[in-house]
């Protein structure tokens, strides 16, 4: 994990060089790590609410460039995580947002080892 002194600029860095190069897809990887990354350091509420974020900027990678093995790997990751996520971590998500993201354990393998 990254210390919050490196996580913290290194997402607003990110976040400005998607905003300048939306079809560059190792934009949308790198700042879909950070913002997880930076998940991790702000605590459960703030990684829940982040979920949908980093899917997002992973599957857009993922379409920009189809061949990119990090980008479906990172989705495998992220599907199995949210397949995986402890009963606590569930029901905060429930509490704050009604569920979870979708995805199946189908999704997370086909991503994670056929698709990388």
């Amino acid at each position: 994990m990254l210390s919050q002194d490196i996580s913290l600029p290194c997402r607003l860095i990110l976040q400005a060089a998607v905003a300048a190069n939306d079809d560059n897809f190792k934009c949308h990887s790198w700042f879909g790590i950070i913002l997880n990354e930076v998940g991790d350091l702000e605590g459960s509420k703030k990684k829940i609410s982040y979920l949908y974020i980093v899917k997002e900027h992973w599957v857009q990678a993922a379409e920009l460039n189809p061949k990119d093995a990090t980008s479906q790997h990172l989705l495998g990751r992220w599907c199995y995580g949210i397949v995986t996520i402890s009963s606590v971590m569930y029901w905060a998500a429930r509490a704050l947002f009604g569920k979870l993201p979708d995805t199946s354990w189908e999704e997370a393998c086909v991503r994670a080892c056929v698709r990388a």
